[in-house]
C-alpha cells in the first residue's frame, strides 16, 4: 500500500500559522498607540454672524452704538487627533501622513512629556479668554477709543529674585519711574528689565502702595524677574464673545477686525467672504498661528475668496492654496488686515499685500 507523505500538509500547517502571526502583528502595529499628533482642518464660525442654533451674535458689543454688517469673516479652527491622554494609532497616523489636509507632528514636539489632557484643556482656555482681551484693546486702540490697562501679578513667583517681594493679586504702577499702564505696559516692563539692572517696582494691593527693588537674572538667555503677568484692562465698552468650547489664541485678528466692523458705520469688507488668523499684541501686531495648512484647507471649503495670514505663514499659506480657488494677502499688523478688508470691498485687490513662497 503506497504511503502519502505528510510533508505538503506540514508545509500548509506551517504557511497558515505564519501568516496568523503577520496577521496579529500587523493588527497589533495599526492598532498600536503611538506618541504623535494629527493636526486637521477644524470648524469655521462667521464672526458676524450668530451662534449656530441661536439667536446669539458669535461677537456682542454694548455700552455704545453698533451698526450693522454683511459679508461672513470667518474664524478657523484646527481639530487634533491624539496629544497627552489621547491615544492615536498607527494607522490614524499614518492616513494624516497621506492626507495633504493634515500635518502629523510628536507629541513631545508641542508639549512636555508629563503635560495632562486637562492641563491642555486649560491653557487653551486661557490663551482664548486672554486673546479676546487683547483683541478688544486692538479693536479699540485702531479706532482711537481710550482704555486702561494694568499688568497684574498672576501668581506668586516660585523661585526667583522676585520671591517674597512680589505676590499675587500686585498691580505693577510704575517701573523705575515709568508709568506702566496703556497697550504699552508690557513692553515697558520688558525693556527695563532687559537692561539687567536692578529695577524698581512701585507695586499696590489692597489700596495700598508699596515699592520693592528687584534683580532681573538670565532665564532662557534673558533677563527676567520669575513673574507672570496678566494684563487687566478696563474698557470703556461691553464686548462679549459667545463661542465655548474653542480654544488657543489664533482668533486675535479676526476677533479685532469683528469689532472694528461692529464698531464703524458700513460692512468692513462689503458682500465678501473672508477667512483670516493670527493671534494679535494690544498694540495690533499679527503674531503668527499653528496650522495655517489645515485653515486654508477650511475657508476654502467654506467658500472664503480670500485668507488673511500672519508673515510668519505665510509659506506655508501659499502652498496650501495651490490648486485651490483662494487668495492669501499678507497681514503684518491690524491696520493692514483692516485697509485690506476695505480693499477687497471694494473690489481694490490688485494691489493686496501679498505672500511670496519663502514667507
Amino acid at each position: 500500500m503506497a504511503r502519502h507523505s505528510d510533508q505538503p500538509r506540514r508545509r500548509i500547517s506551517a504557511f497558515a500559522v505564519s501568516s496568523f502571526l503577520a496577521f496579529v502583528l500587523v493588527l497589533v502595529t495599526v492598532v498600536l498607540p503611538v506618541p504623535y499628533m494629527v493636526e486637521t482642518p477644524g470648524p469655521v464660525f462667521n464672526t458676524l454672524g450668530k451662534v449656530k442654533d441661536t439667536d446669539k451674535d458669535v461677537v456682542e458689543i454694548t455700552g455704545t452704538k453698533t451698526y450693522p454688517t454683511d459679508g461672513q469673516l470667518n474664524m478657523l479652527t484646527v481639530g487634533v487627533v491624539g496629544g497627552p491622554d489621547r491615544h492615536m494609532s498607527a494607522l490614524r497616523a499614518f492616513m494624516g501622513v497621506l492626507k495633504g489636509t493634515e500635518t502629523v507632528v510628536p507629541t513631545e514636539s508641542m508639549y512636555p512629556l508629563d503635560t495632562t489632557g486637562e492641563q491642555v484643556s486649560q491653557t487653551n482656555t486661557a490663551q482664548m479668554t486672554s486673546s479676546q482681551d487683547i483683541a478688544t484693546a486692538a479693536a479699540l486702540s485702531e479706532l482711537g477709543m481710550d482704555y486702561t490697562v494694568r499688568m497684574r501679578v498672576a501668581e506668586d513667583p516660585a523661585d526667583g529674585p522676585a520671591r517674597g517681594k512680589v505676590a499675587q493679586g500686585d498691580t505693577v504702577l510704575a517701573i523705575n519711574g515709568k508709568e506702566v499702564e496703556g497697550p504699552d505696559a508690557l513692553q515697558t516692563i520688558h525693556a527695563e528689565v532687559e537692561k539687567g539692572s536692578p529695577v524698581e517696582l512701585r507695586l499696590v494691593s489692597g489700596g495700598k502702595e508699596r515699592t520693592e527693588t528687584v534683580q532681573p537674572t538670565m532665564i532662557d538667555g534673558k533677563h527676567r524677574m520669575g513673574v507672570l503677568l496678566n494684563q487687566d484692562f478696563d474698557f470703556p465698552v461691553d464686548v462679549k464673545f459667545n463661542l465655548d468650547n474653542i480654544g488657543g489664541p489664533s482668533a486675535g485678528t479676526v476677533f479685532a477686525l469683528t469689532i472694528i466692523d461692529k464698531l464703524t458705520e458700513g460692512p468692513l469688507a462689503g458682500d465678501k467672504n473672508v477667512a483670516g488668523t493670527g493671534a494679535i499684541t494690544a498694540d495690533g501686531t499679527v503674531q503668527p498661528i499653528g496650522g495655517a495648512r489645515q485653515k486654508v484647507a477650511a475657508a476654502d471649503d467654506a467658500g472664503s475668496e480670500y485668507f488673511l495670514s500672519p508673515r510668519d505663514n505665510c509659506a506655508e499659506a501659499v502652498d496650501a492654496a495651490k490648486g485651490r480657488d483662494i487668495t492669501v494677502v499678507r497681514i503684518d499688523n491690524l491696520h493692514a488686515a483692516k485697509t485690506a478688508l476695505e480693499d477687497i470691498a471694494e473690489d481694490r485687490t490688485s494691489d493686496l499685500p501679498s505672500c511670496s513662497a519663502d514667507r
